[in-house]
């Protein structure tokens, strides 16, 4: 399967009707950017601000699919050619969570349910880096380095059906090392954590050396 990576920016003339999904949170940005692909399109994005959006999808985004093309796209091929021992920077918006007691737990919700009495950012900087280099094992990659910048609790309603959802994210950033190639470039395409319709999963790199 080939991929495409895109910079999508909503236009500054568009007009508040066709951002009314906006007001939808997460549930609302994920079903503007779903407009721009033909049916059943993979794909995984980041928010960088409001109205700015990085994309890696199955299928090239067609800006006259929205209304009154409301978004200007930059598209190239994603094919990013990764070796054993390539050192990368990264970034990543990810929904850490741990299975236990038979349910999803947010990872520092957990942490603290289990009496850790930090506060949240210093968990999250505990549990953390643990939790990415868990999925660095079996993902392709090795965590040299990272920080946790933001941990967010969030929550979404969809419009046509009220169905509600919570979920958290940490904003991650660092250095890691690649191990396996193949299975770097499938946790780039396929992300890492839950919640990837909302924006969480997509691992942005940029080779250091």
């Amino acid at each position: 399967m080939s991929f495409v990576i895109s910079r999508a920016r909503i236009r500054p003339e568009a007009g508040a009707y066709a951002l009314r999904p906006l007001a939808a949170g997460d549930y609302g940005l994920h079903q503007l950017l779903w407009k721009l692909y033909p049916d059943k399109t993979e794909f995984l994005f980041r928010e960088v601000n409001l109205g700015h959006y990085y994309v890696v999808s199955s299928s090239a985004p067609e800006a006259s699919r929205t209304p009154a093309r409301l978004f200007s796209l930059e598209t190239k091929p994603y094919n990013p050619v990764l070796s054993n021992g390539d050192i990368l920077s990264f970034m990543l918006r990810a929904c850490a969570t741990v299975f236990r007691d038979g349910k999803r737990h947010d990872i520092v919700q957990d942490a603290r349910s289990r009496g850790d009495t930090r506060v949240r950012m210093e968990i999250a900087n505990a549990v953390g880096p643990a939790w990415l280099a868990r999925k660095g094992a079996s993902g392709g990659f090795e965590v040299i380095q990272t920080t946790v910048n933001a941990y967010e609790q969030r929550s979404s309603t969809q419009e046509r059906t009220g169905h509600h959802v919570r979920f958290s994210t940490l904003d991650f950033s660092g250095i890691l090392k690649v191990t396996d190639p193949g299975q770097m470039f499938a946790t780039l395409t396929a992300g890492l954590g839950r919640a990837k319709a909302f924006g969480a999963g997509l691992m942005l790199v940029r080779r250091i050396h």
